[in-house]
């Protein structure tokens, strides 16, 4: 893997490109706290009129480039009065990371909502931690189960276009942080091949190459964002280097449990389409081989590689360490601050 890692922070998206867009009649209803006309934008879009809000359970407002960061506020307290909703879909809006804290609340607090989609929307993929840390919260609450957040398309899991390259070719991600600016992630073939296996070890099936890239990218941009927020178990810990096998079990378990209901994308196979959750990005010893402590005792360690990779737990063999030497020559790992 390498990273570069930019000071500024770039808050637009591939697929989403910054535009001065005009105020909307939303906006300024928005900005003047006039609930009537918010509530008459919401009849109107949604199909159904105020009075029948408290039955619905179902509330699709898609397509929508007027719901964004600043009229998720306004509507987001008339989601309130929508106390039987199961599903809402807010694809395919202008939502971005500011828009994070009123989803979370959302989903603490409808009380018998199932299912969520923010696909499409310009929402940085450090997103999954604020809704994952809200799914957490809303099982403690005694809430129902959340079923599934559908976060597909995020333009951040598509792979950055470049010059064309000879296959096996690498992978490049652009990912904001929630603090530090943009990490450009390089994902080479090899990591991927490592990463399906120990996701074939972690949960019962690997992943293709392109999913394993996507799920790798958004491993670093979870591990960024857990140490940038405060996480009290990732203290003095490098960003850009996940280590999950670190955590807690406990820990680890919720945030599994809480990511695999977060549909981050679909991947096409032989037989089909099958879906990519969350909880593939969390994969406690994803590029480390289990001979690594073998390998650091070996006389000549293969220099700025075993730092690089995650510790695992157990006592490795010491019979497999020239397989780990082996791995670790055909690995290129580099890391540029």
């Amino acid at each position: 893997l390498k990273f570069v890692l930019m000071e500024s922070v770039d808050n637009s998206s591939p697929c989403h490109e910054p535009v001065q867009r005009e105020k909307s009649p939303l906006h300024e209803a928005a900005e003047a706290g006039d609930v009537k006309f918010v509530i008459s934008w919401l009849e109107q879009h949604s199909g159904i009129r105020e009075q029948d809000w408290k039955d619905s359970t179902e509330l699709v407002l898609s397509g929508l480039p007027e719901v964004d960061a600043e009229t998720c506020t306004p509507l987001s307290r008339e989601f309130a009065k929508f106390r039987a909703v199961q599903q809402v879909d807010l694809s395919r809006n202008w939502l971005t990371e500011q828009a994070c804290s009123v989803l979370s609340q959302v989903l603490m607090t409808a009380p018998n909502l199932q299912r969520l989609s923010l696909a499409a929307n310009p929402l940085p993929l450090f997103s999954l931690g604020y809704l994952a840390t809200a799914v957490i919260v809303r099982g403690s609450k005694g809430l129902p189960d959340l079923h599934q957040i559908d976060l597909r398309l995020l333009d951040e899991l598509q792979p950055a276009a470049g010059p064309p390259q000879r296959v096996p070719r690498s992978f490049v991600f652009h990912l904001r942080n929630l603090k530090s600016g943009v990490s450009t992630v390089e994902v080479a073939p090899v990591n991927t091949e490592q990463f399906s296996m120990a996701a074939r070890r972690a949960r019962g099936r690997g992943v293709g190459q392109e999913a394993a890239a996507a799920c790798l990218a958004l491993s670093h941009s979870l591990w960024n964002f857990m140490l940038e927020s405060g996480h009290s178990e990732l203290r003095r810990q490098p960003r850009d280097e996940p280590k999950w096998e670190i955590l807690q079990p406990d820990t680890i378990q919720r945030i599994e449990a809480a990511l695999s209901r977060i549909l981050i994308m679909d991947e096409q196979t032989i037989t089909g389409s099958r879906q990519i959750t969350g909880d593939f990005a969390v994969v406690p010893d994803q590029l480390a081989p289990k001979t690594i402590r073998a390998l650091k005792k070996h006389k000549k360690p293969l220099r700025g590689v075993a730092n690089q990779l995650p510790p695992v737990h157990g006592v490795a063999k010491a019979a497999g360490a020239l397989t780990a030497i082996r791995m670790f020559k055909s690995l290129k790992t580099k890391v540029i601050t």
